[in-house]
C-alpha cells in the first residue's frame, strides 16, 4: 500500500482562520493501522489482508469551515485546506487516537509516534494530512 500519513499538531488549537503547526510526524506506511482511520475494506477484501478492520474504528471530522492549514515547507509557508489527494484535511483529537490498538502500530517508529500523541493533552487537536 503507497499511503503515507503525516500527523500535524497546530499551535493553537483550530480555533483561527489561520492555524500554524507546531509539530508535524510521519507515520510508516501501515494498512492495518490505516484501517481504524479510513475504509480500506476494498483492500482487505483484494489483498487477503484479514488483520485490516472491516470499518474504520475512528471518525476523522473536517476541519472548521473557516479554519486554513499554515505549513512550512522548504519552499515557503504553504497555506492549504486539502491533502495532498485534494481532499478537506480532517482531524481527531489526541484522546481519539489514543484509541489506536498497539498491535496496529508495528514498527518501533509508529509505536513512537502513537506514544507522542498519547502524551498531548487529550482535547489537543490533530489534523490527518494523507
Amino acid at each position: 500500500m503507497g499511503l503515507s500519513l503525516q500527523l500535524l499538531v497546530p499551535i493553537n488549537g483550530l480555533s483561527d482562520e489561520r492555524v500554524c503547526v507546531k509539530d508535524s510526524l510521519w507515520l510508516d506506511s501501515n494498512s492495518v493501522l490505516f484501517g481504524h482511520l479510513i475504509d480500506l475494506s476494498e483492500s482487505r477484501a483484494d489483498e487477503g489482508w484479514e488483520d485490516i478492520p472491516e470499518r474504520p474504528t475512528l471518525s476523522p471530522r473536517p476541519i472548521p469551515p473557516t479554519t486554513w492549514l499554515m505549513i512550512n515547507t522548504e519552499d515557503g509557508v504553504e497555506i492549504t485546506r486539502t491533502d495532498h489527494y485534494d481532499k478537506e484535511l480532517t482531524f481527531l483529537f489526541a484522546s481519539e487516537l489514543a484509541k489506536l490498538p498497539d498491535a496496529a502500530a508495528s514498527s518501533c517508529h509508529n509505536r513512537a509516534v502513537l506514544a507522542f500523541m498519547r502524551a498531548l493533552p487529550f482535547d489537543t487537536p490533530v489534523i490527518l494530512m494523507w
